[in-house]
């Protein structure tokens, strides 16, 4: 059979746009690992994050809220999001690192100059006397990112489509107007090949003798620990983020993320 599309890599990217194609043609998605989103889609911080990136990136995030919120019927059986909001926290004298973010401050996301003491009360787990100013972004959400992952897969198998896991690329050659890509285990043929591979991307490119774009994979360090005593009476906590480095914190299901916000150039590999 030939596929109208051939998607490596089943992870959010891969799962989203085969579900989009599958309403318009045959779909085959390939995943390397014997489960979809094994990598970084399994391990996201899973935030929605309205004036989080560049400008085309949040008019992405923005055009992305209405499916977040309205998913089609039957899609998931449980809100795509959920309200956290989130405090960025400024450190003695570096308040003026404040007004660039609140300079993304749209009327339909806005996000707001808070005090030192607002700040605090919001999150008490914060030390004060690290604590000069802070802003706050109520439109935060937290994404429960396994029900839109496993969503987008199911409707693709609704739709006609089909998800090969344990299916390593090994050779892409282009021949006959059509794509062939195998593995040890089998040659698919499709007519458009699309490249979702994640932190592979560029090998999977130059197999199919693409130029390389240059990605990098990086490594993050995160911790889980237990929500400090003093969070636990208190309304939920935010997401915390500081403007003096990447670190951030964010509640994860009764416990407490912690990163610094590090990114490790490493050879693509399970981290």
């Amino acid at each position: 059979m030939i596929y109208d599309y051939l998607i490596i890599g089943a992870g959010i990217s891969g799962a989203a746009a085969a579900y989009e194609l599958s309403k318009q043609g045959s779909v085959i998605v390939i995943e390397a690992e014997n489960i979809p989103g094994y990598h970084s889609t399994g391990r996201s911080a899973a935030l929605y994050t309205p004036n989080y990136g560049d400008p085309i990136v949040r008019q992405v995030n923005r055009a992305s809220k209405q499916f977040l919120n309205n998913p089609p019927p039957g899609f998931c059986h449980t809100p795509l999001l959920t309200q956290r909001g989130q405090l960025t926290v400024a450190l003695p004298g570096e308040d003026e690192k404040l007004s660039e973010i609140l300079a993304q401050s749209v009327p339909e996301d806005p996000i707001e100059r808070i005090s030192a003491a607002e700040a605090c009360d919001i999150a008490p787990l914060l030390d004060p006397a690290f604590v000069e100013s802070a802003t706050l972004e109520p439109g935060v959400a937290d994404i429960e990112f396994a029900s839109l992952h496993q969503g987008y897969l199911a409707a693709i198998k609704r739709q006609g489509g089909q998800v090969i896991c344990s299916m390593r690329v090994e050779a892409i050659t282009r021949k006959d107007d059509v794509w062939h890509v195998s593995s040890n285990k089998q040659t698919l043929i499709g007519k458009t090949l699309i490249n979702a591979a994640g932190a592979w991307a560029d090998q999977v490119a130059i197999m199919a003798q693409a130029t390389p774009i240059g990605l990098v994979a990086k490594r993050r360090t995160a911790i889980i620990v237990d929500l400090p005593t003093v969070t636990r009476s208190k309304a939920p906590l935010p997401a915390i983020d500081f403007t003096d480095c990447n670190g951030y914190l964010k509640p994860e299901a009764g416990k407490l993320m912690v990163s610094p916000g590090d990114e490790t150039p490493v050879e693509p590999q399970d981290a």
